[in-house]
């Protein structure tokens, strides 16, 4: 199956002695960040997120994004603490589900906008290529707060057995799981790995659909946003596999210990209950829960967002100590550029 190897970083081939695969690790692991200035609000800007974000707003690269949004799609049964704690001017949603739940705690500036992946996709036109093959399956991934304490020698195992009009099944991993060394369980069982890259890449998304666009199925041992992306697009999405294993180590947002899915997302048990199984076809009842999510439906227009992110740069840049900060990076972001 023909995939961009420029878009995609990893790809490891199981005849390569271990220096080769060092040697091809290191260099993927060379990130191409944008030069923002400053990127004071982690959440709007990471998996290129604050790309788009710009690009949506009509908000110039060299300013930093003063907003908090979405971690990724789906909701959580509340605010999480580091959005309510931010000083932030103003926090962007995918759902109006989870507005409704933030107005009844605060009373800070918050909107509805499309998702960044979605204005991406649309935006440029891109769909499932018509020759498309395969299923790329999306293993929970974990995190440096999150661990998946599961055997993934039993996830290859279901892999193995997924039906043959899905296959071939190919392994999208997440960079955190790549630094892990996960993809050589993968390897070793012969199962093509294939990424998106590093999630502070500004061309995560791009890559994400140059990955997606070229199968005709998508899998998951868990929920995640390729669900939704993925549905979207009208790719069909399966729920298989033996459920992660989740233990919090470090997230603030979540108890210690032990975390079921269902904790992290109050709907988990009606999008569980839509996609589990094997699914070869979109049903419009998929269809319509996932578009719920995705910001379609209530998003401010572009000319709106770029009115809040203005705004909110020009509340944050006022606060004490932060033009001084602002201009002390911005001129040496500008002397390195011109120095090269």
């Amino acid at each position: 199956m023909p995939l961009d190897t420029e878009i995609i970083q990893y790809i490891y081939l199981t005849k390569m002695n271990k220096a080769n695969q060092r040697n091809l690790r290191e260099k993927s692991y060379q990130l191409i960040k944008p030069s923002y200035p400053l990127a004071p609000y982690w959440t709007s800007e990471l998996y290129s997120k604050g790309k788009y974000l710009r690009e949506y707003g009509y908000y110039p690269f060299f300013l930093p994004l003063c907003v908090n949004s979405s971690h990724g799609v789906g909701e959580y049964s509340s605010p999480q603490l580091h959005e309510l704690e931010s000083d932030a001017p103003a926090q962007l949603f995918f759902s109006k589900k989870a507005l409704k739940k933030w107005k009844k705690i605060t009373t800070k500036p918050a909107y509805i906008i499309i998702t960044p992946e979605i204005y991406y996709r649309t935006s440029r036109k891109i769909k499932q290529n018509k020759n498309a093959k395969g299923t790329i399956y999306f293993p929970v991934h974990s995190t440096p707060s999150f661990q998946d304490q599961l055997d993934h020698s039993k996830l290859i195992k279901t892999i193995k057995k997924i039906p043959e009009k899905f296959q071939p099944v190919d392994v999208c991993l997440h960079s955190h799981d790549i630094k892990k060394n996960l993809h050589l369980l993968y390897i070793k069982e012969k199962i093509r790995v294939v990424s998106a890259g590093d999630a502070s890449d500004y061309r995560f998304i791009k890559r994400f659909y140059n990955i997606l666009k070229e199968y005709k199925f998508s899998m998951s041992n868990g929920i995640g946003s390729y669900l939704f992306y993925s549905i979207e697009m009208g790719v069909p999405f399966s729920l298989v596999g033996p459920d992660p294993k989740l233990l919090n180590i470090s997230d603030e947002n979540f108890e210690k210990g032990k975390i079921r899915s269902d904790h992290l997302n109050p709907d988990f048990q009606k999008t569980s209950n839509l996609f589990k199984g094997y699914y070869s076809k979109i049903s419009n009842q998929q269809f319509r829960h996932v578009k719920k999510h995705l910001g379609i439906l209530y998003t401010i227009s572009r000319f709106q967002l770029s009115i809040v992110l203005y705004k909110s740069f020009f509340c944050w840049i006022l606060s004490p100590g932060r033009i001084y900060k602002f201009l002390k990076r911005s001129t040496l972001i500008l002397v390195n550029k011109l120095s090269r």
